[in-house]
């Protein structure tokens, strides 16, 4: 039977996904199944466990990152025969208290092992097992476990000179990590916004993926990426679904030297599960209020000596949290389905393919808007049904080749299309006291956008005190789409403002970086890259009312074309002023890509270009008590030049280049690790922006000195992860809660502050070993709800509800 809201083709894929995860598992379930990942020949005799890992890296050809203190008077037994990679590890490892994690490009991170992870090594043959190594509490891997890949090569975060946030699997899983949302609540400085009907917008240090909310879209500040592609389709706000999830990283300020066009607020960079040369398997399901329900199936498996296979699935719905004041009738809830398989080939040591799919496939509700009347509940009044169709396909095939032991080439190619179509109701939104009637309107568009990027680099590896890394890149996006409002009060003339339009954004950039230790302690860096962007487009004749005299205004045909060209540069200079406190000051650089106004009232007022920014920036890195605290913070000042305003001039909303805005900031994270079951990462963030010159507005005039719309001023959260063994360690109680505070907003159309709010997430259950697990969540404790953005015709778009619910997993 086919599910409701679903096609075929994706009916028949969820049916595929079941079918295989039934399959698999029946197979990964025989304890003697045989290990087909590629097999190394091993020959790695007794020594000290520093000399057999650079054994280790010369026959298996993997890179190992590592604090040096934590194998200090370890030693192993050695390993022979022929294994694979992950298999000899675990052997090498076993009862030395380390443990072990592939992360992207087969950099090997060595940690010490504690009861907040489940790969257990598992032991193998006699083993030199180190007195210092039992008696380690496990709190210094707070700073060995975690690498950044922002300068596109694997690192330690502690010597990452930047301010940046990372989550691994183990933690995205504790958190319920499904989206923007859950990494944005975690980190300073930073801002979710999700609306009904299927749009995010995502602001760090003040800069977003929509500027201001607007429903006239710019292109988007912060720079999105999945497995190493740039994923943002201009005009879409399309929701990346986080599951089944390697790695997510979150670099703050401008990041135009390496991650280029539409990174002034920084990139957030996905890393979804490469496929493996072991069986692995995963099922999930939640229920909670809202008869709201969450499925995520994966599948790993080898295929032969080189080939390996990854297959993940997810599945989401809910009805609508919204009432209507009709009651014949309620709005349509949400649905969404996803799947992805990703290939690998690995034919020898020095090289490997990855290729990906993913399909997604969205049917949303509508954008609701409350009127003021209602005050801040959850009311409807359309009656008109509404909603979001979207369909996307994702393409990426990642390269990877190591012609010699000192360089590493990469190959990333993405294609993303997007098909979609929406509609809502702006019926009874506002009542005309004079008029004695209701405001009407419907509003409609559809989109279709064809993405492809191409980036290829090559970089330094190995242990050189210069590290570099030269590349080039193309990206290109084109579009065609159709727009529709229909509104106004019946007695003064109902305005029909429809357009068709083509837009297309061509880029070429060069790039590189290079790094020097011009001491053991004392580092110099440099980026550099050279961007040149051509957009394109046309748009139809339009008719816009003018609401206040009903009279129509023509908005003719045009097309336009133009070219520029940027430079971004970036400088680092960092010291250790001890092996755990690093400090560092930065200049870097960026630049958001112009776009066009869909409605404008002449072509010369439909085009605007683009804005730049200049980042500086101190920092510092630094660990305490032996590991059991770290502290982070960062002071910068950025400047944006030719600043994307959205004016408002009605019947006209358009966006110009308007003078310089200033956005100062601090930022200041701890996390602490006092025992070995207890983690509480605690983050705060200040900013305060003003238009410092030439912003003229025609409602407010010189806007000189007011705050830049878009940025809360403090933000905090505060976590606690706990997780105590229990019944002699073979079960695992734990509790995962993040609470998120936002204060000081200026959204929407007018310099005026929004909602204060506070959001508590919580998640709690119960491991029974490393395979099954069930737990209870929450999400929006408080039930805060408040104003997202004002909306048309004196009304509000309001944020979700309190949620609760139960969930349950097995593993195999």
């Amino acid at each position: 039977m086919q599910h409701p809201g679903l096609s075929p083709c994706l009916t028949a894929l969820v049916r595929a996904l079941l079918a295989a995860f039934v399959v698999l598992a029946v197979a990964a379930s025989e304890p003697a199944r045989a290990q087909t990942g590629r097999l190394f020949d091993f020959d790695i005799p007794a020594q000290p466990m520093e000399a057999a890992l650079d054994a280790f890296s010369e026959q298996a050809r993997v890179s190992f990152l590592y604090q040096t203190e934590i194998v200090e008077n370890i030693g192993t037994a050695g390993i022979a025969g022929r294994h694979s990679a992950r298999d000899a590890l675990r052997r090498l490892l076993a009862g030395t208290g380390l443990e072990f994690e592939f992360t992207a490009y087969d950099t090997v991170v060595l940690r010490l092992a504690t009861t907040r992870r489940d790969l257990v090594p598992e032991a193998s043959g006699p083993t030199a097992e180190s007195p210092e190594s039992a008696d380690q509490t496990g709190s210094d891997e707070l700073l060995a476990e975690l690498v950044v890949f922002g300068r596109r090569r694997t690192e330690l975060l502690r010597e990452y000179a930047g301010s940046a946030a990372t989550f691994d699997s183990l933690s995205l899983a504790n958190a319920r990590v499904d989206g923007l949302e859950d990494i944005v609540n975690r980190i300073s400085n930073a801002y979710f916004e999700e609306r009904p009907g299927g749009e995010i917008n995502v602001f760090v240090r003040g800069a977003g993926t929509a500027t201001n909310g607007s429903a006239i879209r710019t292109d988007t500040a912060i720079g999105l990426y999945y497995d190493g592609a740039y994923s943002y389709v201009q005009g879409s706000r399309i929701p990346l679904i986080f599951y089944d999830m390697e790695r997510i990283e979150v670099f703050k300020g401008p990041q135009g030297s390496l991650y280029g066009r539409n990174s002034v607020g920084g990139a957030i960079v996905a890393h979804t599960s490469r496929p493996h040369g072991e069986w692995e398997g995963y099922g999930s399901f939640e229920y909670g209020e809202f008869d709201s329900a969450t499925a995520e199936l994966r599948l790993n498996a080898p295929i032969g000596e080189d080939w390996s296979a990854r297959l993940s699935g997810y599945w989401t719905s809910r009805e609508s949290y919204y009432e209507n004041v009709d009651q014949e009738r309620e709005e349509a809830g949400d649905e969404t389905v996803s799947g992805r398989l990703r290939l690998r080939f690995s034919p020898g040591p020095v090289i490997e393919a990855i290729f990906g799919y993913e399909y997604m496939e969205e049917d949303k509700g509508p954008s609701i808007s409350v009127p003021q009347r209602f005050g801040e509940r959850l009311v409807s009044v359309s009656d008109t049904p509404g909603g979001l169709d979207r369909r996307t396909n994702r393409l990426t095939l990642l390269l990877t080749w190591r012609p010699t032991d000192e360089i590493e080439i990469h190959s990333i190619t993405g294609f993303t299309a997007v098909d979609s179509s929406r509609s809502n109701d702006l019926n009874n939104l506002l009542f005309n006291d004079r008029l004695g009637e209701f405001f009407v309107g419907i509003q409609s568009s559809t989109l279709d956008s064809r993405q492809f990027s191409q980036d290829v680099y090559a970089l330094s590896i190995g242990s050189s005190p210069l590290e570099w890394l030269v590349g080039a890149s193309f990206f290109s996006d084109h579009q065609d789409g159709t727009s529709r409002i229909i509104s106004g009060f019946p007695s003064l003339g109902i305005g029909d403002s429809s357009t068709v339009g083509e837009s297309g954004i061509d880029m070429f950039a060069a790039f590189f970086d290079v790094s020097y230790k011009l001491t053991e302690k004392l580092a110099l860096g440099g980026a550099l890259r050279i961007s040149t962007e051509r957009r394109s487009g046309m748009r139809s004749d339009a008719v816009v009312i003018n609401p206040d005299t009903g009279q129509p205004i023509p908005a003719d045909a045009f097309e336009f074309e133009v070219d520029y060209s940027r430079l971004s540069p970036s400088g680092t200079l960092s010291y250790f002023i001890t092996e755990d406190h690093l400090v560092y000051a930065k200049i870097s650089t960026g630049y958001q890509s112009g776009g066009i106004n869909n409605i404008a009232r002449s072509p010369e007022s439909s085009v605007f270009g683009p804005s730049t920014a200049v980042n500086y920036e101190i920092g510092a890195r630094t660990a305490w008590l032996e590991g059991q605290l770290t502290v982070n913070l960062a002071l910068f000042r950025m400047i944006q030049d030719d600043y994307q305003f959205p004016s408002r001039n009605p019947p006209f909303n358009e966006f110009v280049n308007a003078g310089k805005a200033r956005t100062d900031g601090f930022e200041i994270e701890f996390i602490a690790a006092p025992v070995e079951w207890l983690r509480i990462p605690i983050a705060y963030g200040f900013l305060s922006s003003a238009f410092i010159d030439g912003v003229e507005d025609t409602n407010f005039g010189d806007l000189t000195g007011l705050p830049i719309l878009g940025i809360p001023k403090h933000t905090l959260t505060v976590g606690v992860d706990i997780r105590v063994p229990v019944f002699s360690g073979s079960k695992t109680l734990y509790l995962s809660s993040n609470y998120a505070v936002t204060e000081g907003r200026f959204l929407g159309d007018s310099p005026v502050q929004l909602d204060d709010f506070q959001i508590l997430d919580l998640r709690a259950g119960f491991e029974f070993g490393t395979r099954y697990e069930i737990h209870v969540f929450a999400e929006n404790l408080f039930d805060d709800i408040h104003v997202i953005t004002p909306s048309l015709a004196d009304s509000a778009i309001l944020s979700p509800p309190r949620r609760v619910g139960i969930g349950a997993s097995l593993s195999f």
